[in-house]
């Protein structure tokens, strides 16, 4: 199961983390939360924009990618869009598996991947001198 949501709202972590559970094989769960941080107060907010449609099935390819090569059950990718102010998140990758080896690598081969390939870009609001 692969599950994707670019969204304005809040990330609910929980939830997300629960929705990987899918079967009784499930011994791991490895998540990445992404955060904006201030940068000792000089960083306000960060203004994430995306191309929906082509961000989403980006995504779903890569999380396919990523069930096959390391034999994972189930992932979910939340990423925000909008202005996210310092502390809050901004993305959350969650992946489930039968052993966390296999969980680790996948969830930190598709944050690699979403950072380098997603059509998601981020502009910074900077406080004033």
């Amino acid at each position: 199961m692969i599950s994707v949501k670019i969204t304005t709202e809040r990330i609910d972590h929980n939830k997300e983390i629960t929705s990987v559970k899918t079967s009784l094989e499930v011994g791991s769960v490895v998540s990445f939360l992404g955060t904006v941080r201030s940068e000792n107060d000089r960083v306000k907010s960060l203004v994430y924009e995306h191309y929906e449609e082509m961000a989403k099935s980006t995504i779903e390819r890569m999380g396919e990618e990523a069930i096959k090569r390391f034999g994972v059950e189930s992932i979910s990718v939340v990423h925000r869009f909008g202005q996210i102010p310092a502390g809050e998140d901004v993305v959350l990758v969650t992946v489930s598996s039968k052993h966390r080896a296999e969980g680790f690598e996948a969830c930190s081969w598709l944050i690699k991947k979403i950072k380098e390939k997603v059509p998601i870009w981020k502009e910074t609001s900077k406080a004033k001198s």
